[in-house]
């Protein structure tokens, strides 16, 4: 297969190293109007280049991946849907819902989908296969903390963090938010570096997200709460614990009450560790050479944009 990758800077060059290890990659071409990412993907993968796509599709494609800033992403899934080419678009899918919803025009019945990654990770996976032996979920939270990212900001953490988890919330619990409100601000650049917000569910559960730029350290953690127990799962280390809801009460009447539910069994389950990007590219060339192949739907894009769109904007923060 010949795979385009269009943009080459820090998420481009994730799918360049990825790609180029995959067997049923042939030729990856990359696209970019920096002539000095050109030269450094060309120096370390030795691979042919373009500065305008145009010229890339030309040259024909049996699918691509968009991974330029997010306000080029219309323009660019537009040229690639016109022209035919199955087409990945990294998250968000857009920066606003008038563009991501253009995109999922342009596309049609085209195989296309939008680079929701988590969905693809192997915690995840394994949450949601789980999640069931929970009973009724009655809460669900997320953090997705870390330090300012040294790759080119065009958005704030609402369309770059947060829309990761407004995603895996909704397919984890298979239910919409019915309500979602936040507060944030931009503490230390001009667009919104920390936010916590809340909602609920059309199910009834209860959701809380947090997401920001200004932590020191990463962490990437999802917590399910139901009336049988909680599942709790590291997404960066690919970790995840079942802590079942004791049956029956403590002898020790004095601890029960200060513990409320009583502590179960607690479970931490093997997994198949796999890099989350591998996984997602193998699953979308699949579905582009018309295979089995799971790939997120750009209607499920659309909505992470459109819940992230519906938060209040953050700006003037005091460090702004």
């Amino acid at each position: 297969m010949i795979v385009v990758v269009v943009g080459l800077g820090t998420m481009g060059s994730n799918h360049l190293r990825v790609l180029h290890e995959l067997d049923e990659v042939t030729t990856v071409v990359g696209v970019d109007a920096d002539p000095g990412a050109l030269e450094r993907a060309d120096r370390r993968f030795r691979m042919r280049t373009f500065a305008r796509l145009e010229d890339a599709i030309a040259e024909g494609a049996d699918a691509a991946i968009v991974a330029n800033p997010s306000s080029h992403h219309r323009a660019t899934a537009e040229l690639l849907l016109g022209a035919g080419i199955p087409t990945l678009i990294e998250k968000p899918l857009a920066p606003t819902f008038a563009d991501a919803e253009a995109i999922v025009t342009a596309a049609g019945a085209q195989v296309a989908g939008v680079g929701h990654v988590e969905r693809f990770n192997p915690a995840v996976l394994e949450m949601h296969r789980r999640v069931a032996e929970l009973g009724r979920v009655l809460a669900i939270s997320t953090r997705r903390m870390g330090p300012y990212p040294t790759r080119i900001r065009d958005v704030g953490v609402r369309l770059d963090l947060l829309t990761h988890d407004l995603d895996m919330v909704r397919h984890l619990t298979g239910a919409e938010f019915v309500d979602l409100r936040a507060v944030g601000d931009a503490f230390l650049g001009p667009v919104e570096d920390l936010v916590f917000a809340s909602g609920r569910l059309s199910d009834g559960t209860v959701a809380s997200l947090e997401a920001g730029w200004l932590s020191p350290a990463k962490v990437r953690e999802v917590r399910i709460v139901g009336e049988e127990g909680t599942l709790l799962a590291d997404t960066l280390l690919q970790e995840i614990y079942l802590q079942e809801n004791a049956i029956g009460k403590d002898t020790w009447e004095a601890l029960a009450n200060f513990r409320g539910i009583g502590e179960g069994n607690v479970t931490r389950f093997a997994i198949h560790r796999e890099e989350p990007l591998r996984a997602e590219l193998r699953n979308f060339l699949a579905a582009a050479r018309g295979e089995d192949g799971a790939v997120v739907s750009l209607a499920d894009g659309v909505e992470a944009v459109r819940l992230a769109e519906s938060l209040a904007p953050f700006t003037g923060g005091t460090g702004a």
